[in-house]
C-alpha cells in the first residue's frame, strides 16, 4: 500500500513538472514602470484610456468582480493568484482601448514615512485627500470622476490621520519578510497584513470597501503587492510554491487548485512570461539568497521552466535594493542572519560601535496596528493580525536600537 501511494506522488509530481511547461512562452511581454518613471504625455495617455475604460463599464465590471468575491481572496492564499489575474486582465482590457496602456506600479515603501507628502498624491500623478463632507477626490488622474458601483458616487479618499497618513512599512521591514518566508502560509499573511493593509487604510474612501479598485491606486498598489510575490518567487527557487489553505474550506492549496471566479488553475498565473502573463516589472531582479537558475541551469523540469522566463528589465533604485545595500553595509552579521538571511555583512567590526556613540536622528517609525473594523471586514484573525503586528513593531525597535539610519526617513 505505502509503494502504490509512492507511486501515485510520484507520478502526480511528474504530472505537475510536466503541467508547469505547456503554457508558451510570450512572444512579446510588457514591463510594467514604476509610476514616477512615466513621462507627462505616457501618464496624460493612460488618463484618457482609464476615463474611457470608465465610461464603456469597465470599472464597474471590476470593482463588482472584486466586492462579490471578496471573502474568497482576502485571508487566505487565494489573495496572490486572484490579485495577479485582475490586475492583468484590468490591463489586458485597458490596451483594447489604447495598445500602449500598461497599469505602472507604485512602490509605496519609498514613501512610507509620511505617505501624505509622497509625489504620487498630488495633482500631477493621482491627485491627494478627498475634500469637504464628501470626500471627493478633485484633483489628479480620477478628479471629480463619477462612479456607478455600488451606486453613483465620486470617488472618494479620506486620509487615516486627517490630513495625514499614518506611517507605512519601510523597504527593510519588507526586505526582511520576503527574505525569511519559505512558504505562502508565512508571506501571505506577512505582505497581506503589513503593506496591503497599511496603503488601503492610508488613503480610505473607496479604499476601504469591497469595490477598492473604482480607485486607480487600488491597480498600481497590487502590481507592486505581485512584484514583491514575483521577487520571493523568483529568489531560493520558490516558482511553484503555492501551499496554505484556501478559500471555501480548502485546508492546503496547490498549482492545481481553480483561481477564484476565473475558473481556471493557479498555475497558469505562477510564472509571468508564459501563457498570458506577458508581462514583467522595471525592478523584478531576484533578491538576496539563491536566485532563481540562469540559463545554464538545466538540471530538472522546473529549472527549464524558470530558465527560459524572459530576462526581466532590472533597476538598481527599487526600495528593497537599496535597503539591501543599507543593512548590508550597516548591520553587524548576529541582525542580518535574524532579520535578512542570506546577505553579508560588509560593514567593519566596530561601525556600530561608532554609530552607537552619536545622536542618531533618522529612526524608523512603528507602523500603525490595523483597526479592528478593518480586520473585521476581511475576517482575518484578530490575535493573528495583533502577533504580526507585534513582530513588525519588534523588528523596528530592533534596528532603531543599534543605531541603524533607514533608506527612507
Amino acid at each position: 500500500m505505502k509503494i502504490v501511494s509512492f507511486l501515485f506522488v510520484l507520478v502526480s509530481c511528474i504530472y505537475i513538472s510536466e503541467a508547469q511547461q505547456t503554457l508558451p512562452a510570450c512572444s512579446s511581454v510588457i514591463t510594467r514602470p514604476e509610476v514616477r518613471s512615466m513621462s507627462q504625455t505616457q501618464w496624460t495617455t493612460l488618463g484618457r484610456t482609464l476615463a474611457r475604460m470608465r465610461d464603456a463599464g469597465w470599472f464597474a465590471w471590476f470593482s463588482r468582480i472584486h466586492a462579490t468575491n471578496f471573502g474568497s481572496i482576502h485571508g487566505n492564499g487565494m489573495f496572490f493568484p486572484f490579485h495577479r489575474l485582475m490586475v492583468q486582465d484590468f490591463e489586458r482590457v485597458g490596451r483594447a482601448f489604447s495598445a500602449s496602456f500598461v497599469v505602472p506600479y507604485w512602490d509605496s515603501a519609498r514613501d512610507y514615512v509620511a505617505p501624505h507628502n509622497s509625489v504620487v498624491l498630488t495633482s500631477r500623478w493621482v491627485g491627494g485627500n478627498g475634500v469637504a463632507d464628501t470626500r471627493c477626490v478633485i484633483d489628479g488622474i480620477q478628479a471629480n470622476w463619477r462612479l456607478t458601483y455600488p451606486n453613483s458616487h465620486c470617488l472618494r479618499r479620506r486620509y487615516n490621520a486627517g490630513t495625514r497618513i499614518n506611517s507605512w512599512y519601510s523597504p527593510e521591514y519588507l526586505l526582511s519578510r520576503l527574505l525569511r518566508d519559505t512558504t505562502i502560509a508565512t508571506l501571505r499573511p506577512d505582505i497581506e497584513y503589513s503593506i496591503h493593509g497599511a496603503v488601503h487604510l492610508g488613503l480610505g474612501g473607496d479604499m476601504t470597501t469591497g469595490d477598492a479598485s473604482n480607485d486607480f491606486v487600488f491597480y498600481m498598489h497590487h502590481a507592486n503587492i505581485d512584484r514583491l510575490w514575483w521577487k520571493w518567487q523568483r529568489t531560493n527557487n520558490r516558482m511553484w510554491t503555492m501551499d496554505g489553505p484556501g478559500p471555501n474550506g480548502i485546508s492546503n492549496l496547490t498549482i492545481n487548485n481553480q483561481i477564484t471566479y476565473y475558473n481556471q488553475p493557479i498555475r497558469n498565473v505562477m510564472q509571468l512570461g508564459f501563457g498570458n502573463m506577458c508581462f514583467t516589472y522595471a525592478d523584478s531582479a531576484p533578491l538576496a539568497g539563491n536566485a532563481a537558475p540562469s540559463a545554464a541551469s538545466t538540471s530538472s523540469t522546473t529549472s527549464l521552466a524558470v530558465a527560459s522566463a524572459p530576462a526581466p528589465a532590472d533597476t538598481s533604485d527599487s526600495s528593497e535594493s537599496l535597503a539591501a545595500s543599507s543593512v548590508e553595509s550597516s548591520l553587524p552579521s548576529d541582525l542580518l542572519t535574524q532579520f535578512f538571511p542570506g546577505t553579508t555583512s560588509s560593514a567593519p567590526s566596530n561601525s556600530l560601535s561608532r554609530r552607537q556613540t552619536k545622536k542618531v536622528t533618522k529612526v524608523m517609525p512603528l507602523p500603525s496596528m490595523m483597526p479592528a473594523s478593518f480586520i473585521r471586514m476581511h475576517k482575518y484573525d484578530y490575535e493573528d493580525v495583533k502577533a504580526h503586528y507585534k513582530e513588525a513593531c519588534n523588528f523596528v525597535e530592533a534596528l532603531n536600537g543599534c543605531g541603524y539610519e533607514p533608506v527612507y526617513v
